[in-house]
Order: C-alpha cells, then structure tokens, then sequence
C-alpha cells in the first residue's frame, strides 16, 4: 500500500469512527430516556447513600462543598483545532437522526431528513481535517474557548441542574433543598501551552537559560491577548443570555440595584449620543 492509498484509508476510517460515535450518542440517550431511574445517576447515588445510613443534611453538605477542576490541556486541543466535526455539525447530525425516530413523519419529510444526512456527511468528506501549520498560544486559547462556548457552556448548568434536582427530589429524607445558586462544585482551568512539564527534555534549567528580555516582552503579549480574547468570549457568551431573556421575559419589575444600574447605563448613552 502507498503512502497516499495509506492517508486515504486512514481519513475514511477516521471518519467512519466518528460517525459512529454520533450514532451511539444518539442511540445511547434514546435508551436512557425510556428508563424510568438510571443506574449511577445523580437520583440513584443519592439514595443508595441515604439507605445506607448517610445523614441527609450530611449528603447536603458534603455535595455542596464538592469542588472538582477540569483542567484544559493543549493535547486534545491540537486534534480540535483541525477537526471537521465539530460541535456545530455533530448537533446537527444528532437533529436529523432524532427526527429520523419520529413516528409522524411522512415520507416526503423523511426523504427530506435523509438528504439533509447525505449533504452533511458528503460536507464533511470534501474537508481538510488535517492542520497545516502550528497552533499559537492564541489558537490555542482560542479552541479552548470554542469548547467552552459550543459544549461546556449549556452542558455545565445542565449537569449541576440534574444534581439540583436529585438534591431535592429526596425530600422524604428531609433534605429537599436545592444546589445554592452560588456553589460551585466544577470549576475549569487551562493547562494550555503548560505542558513543558511532560517533555523530559526540558527542564528548568534549560528553560531558564533559553528566557531574555524580548522572550519575557513576547510571553507578555501573548498573555494579554489570551485574557482579552478570554474575557471577550464571557462578556458575549453573557450577553447571549441576557438577550435570551430580554424576549423570553415580559416583567416590569426588578431590584433597586438593577434599576438604578440600567438607569446609569441610560445616561452614559444619552451623554455619549450628545457628544
């Protein structure tokens, strides 16, 4: 086999793996939706520790002081960058495949879905998937970010919901207090352009003779764009939400605090469009 005839297998059967994976996705929360209490969920942990004589208020406390820090590495960032299936098109193929389980689908809707599967997947075979050049610490940041905005950001509040939930659906154990809006039991760092500590071949040593003046000019800008860039994605990732809400919502009331802070808001802009 040729070193081309070798690249073309390997990328079919890379895209077939990840297919599958979006099918098993797909047909593994199918299976839990017809099961009335999962084995290991958050409901099933919770009551096999209070029958096994875990005080309430104890499981209480215990689930609010749990902390636990995923760290965003570099590693798996380097796949992400360059790859064709990324979340966008994923969710998109979970859609179609939940609209293909539909039983009131006609059959002109059903032709309708399966081209709409034909187009995405024939998309996806026409991409490049394979990086051409070596990611900055700013792309870097910035596919971090993109996990952040595209996964992390609706599956985060949705898992600590579920835990919510489980906490106060063992009211007849006398808990049935919600997580508190300020816990905090997953919290997020990054490890990204941090993993020097996994190559043998530099040590602190070296590290600090290879550091100058124009290297520490250089590390500075880069880590001013990464928190620039950082703080940019939170601030629209927020104002997502708030728009959400600004439609979702028809309320004429709110706290003391929010209104003298949108009155202010008013006047900078009244004096910034006079000016």
């Amino acid at each position: 086999m040729s070193l081309e005839e070798a690249l073309t297998l390997a990328r079919v059967f890379s895209r077939y793996l990840n297919l599958m994976g979006i099918a098993e996705v797909h047909h593994r929360v199918h299976r839990q939706k017809n099961v009335a209490s999962l084995s290991k969920s958050c409901d099933d942990i919770f009551n096999q520790l209070l029958q096994r004589d875990v005080s309430p208020d104890h499981l209480y406390d215990t689930v609010c002081k749990q902390e636990v820090e995923i760290a965003l590495t570099a590693h798996i960032l380097h796949k992400l960058i360059a790859e064709p299936y990324n979340t966008n098109i994923s969710d998109f193929l979970l859609h179609l495949l939940n609209l293909r389980d539909r039983s009131d689908l006609t059959s002109e809707d059903r032709d309708m879905v399966i081209e709409d599967q034909v187009r995405e997947i024939t998309s996806v075979r026409q991409t490049d998937e394979l990086r051409h050049y070596k990611p900055t610490p700013v792309d870097e940041a910035r596919a971090g970010l993109n996990i952040v905005e595209q996964s992390l950001w609706k599956a985060v509040p949705h898992y600590l919901r579920r835990v919510s939930n489980a906490l106060k659906k063992v009211s007849h154990w006398e808990t049935g207090k919600p997580l508190p809006l300020k816990c905090t039991p997953i919290r997020f760092g990054s490890r990204m352009r941090g993993d020097q500590d996994e190559n043998p071949n530099v040590t602190a040593k070296e590290l600090m003779g290879l550091i100058d003046i124009s290297f520490i000019n250089l590390l500075l800008v880069v880590t001013k764009d990464v928190s620039l860039l950082s703080r940019w994605m939170t601030i629209d990732l927020y104002i997502r939400e708030v728009d959400n809400l600004k439609f979702e919502l028809s309320m004429n009331w709110c706290s003391d605090s929010l209104s003298k802070l949108a009155q202010e808001i008013l006047e900078h802009e009244s004096a910034s469009e006079d000016h």
